[in-house]
């Protein structure tokens, strides 16, 4: 915990609107709160994250700002970067909502570090046909560490088929 402390602290960033800032104070809050999770938990009890406790990760941003674009039907797909700039309003409305910080510290430390990830928003009624695919590709050594994390918003009677591709 103490090198998530030294490098949260390393990543503030003046260019994140306030409740961006606040969202990540809060799951870097509920981190260190929480802890990582020991096979002591019973969601856990079978998995156990001892080793990872001594790698001497970094972490490193794995944002690289890509163009909205727009689908023939309608549909904005974008990066994490583009959205926060070009659409604050959906972000603010559904980051956090559905992922709990608070309940799950894997989630409250993605939280706490979050900088990158893609966007999918589908206005009401928006039917798109061809499947979306989301790609991540981390180049970095191997103790680096991001945490990127995908936003899908669906409104009332939309469709869309989403893949993501690690």
């Amino acid at each position: 915990i103490e090198q998530c402390e030294k490098d949260f602290s390393g990543t503030k960033r003046d260019d994140f609107p306030s409740w961006f800032k606040t969202l990540r104070q809060k799951g870097f809050d509920s981190f260190r709160e929480q802890g990582l999770p020991t096979t002591e938990q019973e969601s856990w009890r079978y998995t156990s994250l001892d080793r990872l406790v001594h790698v001497p990760f970094q972490w490193k941003s794995n944002s690289s700002p890509s163009p909205m674009r727009r689908t023939p039907e309608g549909a904005w797909i974008g990066s994490f970067r583009c959205f926060l700039k070009e659409r604050p309003d959906l972000l603010e409305a559904h980051l956090g909502g559905t992922a709990r910080s608070e309940k799950y510290p894997l989630v409250a430390l993605n939280t706490a570090f979050l900088d990158s990830g893609m966007v999918v928003y589908c206005p009401k009624g928006a039917h798109v046909k061809e499947p979306i695919s989301l790609t991540w590709r981390s180049e970095s050594d191997a103790h680096s560490i991001s945490h990127p994390r995908n936003l899908i918003i669906m409104e009332p009677e939309s469709e869309a088929i989403v893949f993501e591709h690690t």
